[in-house]
């Protein structure tokens, strides 16, 4: 037994044995090839991983042979089949499948002698000892070599199945599914890919199980390191920045807001590049869309009074180089007819939203957050300002999308469940952010100082939206999508019992990124405010008195 352990060695594949080199093809790729001796292969973790766990499964079970290859390697003289068997053994020549688990391995000299006592307890301890610490040592070896894998695409499924984006997937659901499964891909052939979605996914844990930061945020800016080589190096494709660059800037919406983001679109390099990308290059239809996620989630930064991600003349660049979004059903022609159908309904609406989304980019601009508003002479630029946006907003309701014309109850007439109900809840969230948009336009305006008219009109198209029959809730937890609608419903009524409506709608909201619970307290509490004063209380610096943060994005 004991010559057959020591025929059992683990061959050192440190510095003497093995050399990591490290490629970089035009693209960007970094792949690990393994040179073992004189023979260089292309590394893969699977055989890799299979080299270190034989030796491991040896040193755990030395006398029970699973592989024909390993028994070369015991000398016939040394198998004792009595070895590792409960006390009923097998018929000679028959090895047992398993141990029971109820059997303990049976070591020389552990049987039926006083351990203490037995001259050859210290030595067989020694030898157990010795095996169990080159387990633990080959163990340890192999997790950490595992770490520093090229990630691939199942390193991504948190990504691809559970990272969410409120102000994103509740209005283009199956292209926010799709686009996600084709940066996983992506991300198995690009380090800084997978870089970004590491650092994305990462973030997103953290604030959905309340985790510690300190890890994902080295990943974080981590990608963006590795953001900037990609970014300075000419023969990396652009779609491959623009995904980066919208991983990024993903992260820093799902970060708590900081004064100062950590990444923006400033970059002269970056901007130089996407104006060259939008006047001469090819444009697939899911950088055209992810370039639509990028306006909205600036958007959504710059309307609480945070600073914008997007300079304004990028913002403009795109509105202007993207006035339509293509349908992503191109991409595959095997989707299903379903989702084909989906698509070809669906577009249309994200189109609107993306297009009420701009005007409300717009209108963030003359908040008092980003311009002087204490002269007469200010008030009358920005009223004309407003004006002309909101003649924008009429046009855009008179051009609306068909099933946005329609009742629940006739698009579940004109088509099928499986189409008709996604069809209706994206209708519902669509037209209560264009009804949110129009509360905006009095409130930054500022005249009257409550609510107008056309704002409570605005407001109880809302409250039908939200608690009528389009599919607003599901199992009592209520869509994401209508948090910036709630939100601004609440804190432009002045009567206790719509704000208290608004409070209770909002808590319903279980996305956690939604942050919907914060919001409601905050409506309580800036809703007593106003009442006390009888005004508008500006938000921002409310929030900041009250709660000791900056009001979220939204």
């Amino acid at each position: 037994m004991h010559q057959a352990r020591q025929t059992m060695r683990v061959q050192n594949t440190g510095s003497t044995g093995m050399a990591s080199n490290f490629r970089r093809s035009k693209r960007g790729i970094y792949q690990m090839s393994i040179t073992a001796g004189a023979s260089p292969t292309l590394w893969q973790a699977g055989n890799f991983a299979d080299k270190l766990l034989s030796p491991i499964q040896s040193l755990q079970h030395p006398t029970i042979c699973t592989d024909s290859s390993d028994i070369s390697h015991v000398e016939p003289q040394n198998q004792n089949p009595n070895l590792c068997l409960p006390s009923n053994a097998q018929p000679e020549g028959v090895l047992p499948a398993a141990v029971p688990t109820d059997e303990v391995p049976i070591y020389p000299g552990s049987e039926g002698h006083d351990q203490e006592n037995d001259p050859n307890f210290g030595a067989s301890s020694l030898e157990r000892f010795q095996r169990t610490s080159q387990v633990i040592s080959l163990t340890l070896s192999l997790d950490k070599f595992v770490t520093y894998e090229v990630p691939t695409e199942a390193s991504f499924s948190y990504f691809t199945d559970e990272l969410d984006c409120p102000f994103l997937s509740h209005f283009d659901s199956l292209g926010w599914k799709r686009i996600k499964q084709s940066i996983a891909q992506l991300g198995a052939q690009e380090v800084s890919v997978a870089r970004c979605i590491l650092s994305t996914q990462a973030l997103h844990r953290t604030q959905v199980d309340r985790l510690p930061t300190e890890f994902a945020m080295s990943l974080y800016q981590a990608a963006i390191s590795s953001f900037q080589f990609v970014l300075d190096n000419d023969n990396i494709d652009f779609d491959i920045i623009l995904i980066d660059a919208f991983l990024l800037l993903l992260s820093q919406i799902i970060l708590p807001n900081r004064d100062n983001p950590t990444f923006t679109w400033l970059d002269p390099v970056l901007i130089n590049r996407l104006d060259v990308w939008l006047r001469t290059g090819h444009k697939s239809p899911i950088s055209l869309r992810i370039c639509t996620w990028v306006q909205i989630l600036d958007t959504a930064a710059k309307r609480g009074g945070s600073p914008s991600l997007l300079p304004d003349s990028v913002f403009n660049h795109l509105t202007e180089s993207i006035p339509e979004v293509p349908s992503l059903s191109s991409l595959d022609t095997s989707l299903d007819p379903g989702d084909t159908l989906y698509d070809a309904i669906s577009t249309p609406l994200y189109v609107f939203y993306l297009k009420v989304q701009r005007v409300s980019n717009r209108v963030a601009d003359v908040s008092h957050y980003r311009r002087s508003r204490t002269t007469p002479a200010d008030q009358a630029e920005v009223n004309v300002i407003l004006t002309g946006l909101k003649d924008t907003m009429y046009a855009l309701w008179d051009n609306r999308p068909g099933p946005l014309r329609l009742q629940p109850r006739e698009l579940r007439e004109h088509f099928n469940f499986a189409i008709a109900e996604p069809t209706i809840a994206l209708a519902g969230v669509c037209l209560a952010a264009y009804f949110a948009e129009l509360i905006v336009f009095g409130r930054t305006l500022g005249d009257p100082i409550f609510p107008s008219i056309e704002s409570r009109h605005a407001m109880a198209q809302i409250r039908g939206y939200v608690d009528g029959d389009w599919g607003s809730s599901n199992g009592g937890t209520l869509n994401p999508g209508y948090l910036r609608a709630l939100f601004l419903y609440g804190v432009e009524c002045f009567e206790t019992g719509e704000s208290r409506w608004a409070v209770e709608r909002l808590r319903q909201i279980g996305n956690p990124l939604s942050r919907g619970n914060f919001f409601a307290s905050f409506i309580e509490l800036h809703g007593e405010a106003q009442r006390a004063q009888r005004r508008r209380v500006t938000m921002k610096y409310f929030c900041r008195q009250n709660f000791g943060v900056p009001l979220p994005f939204m």
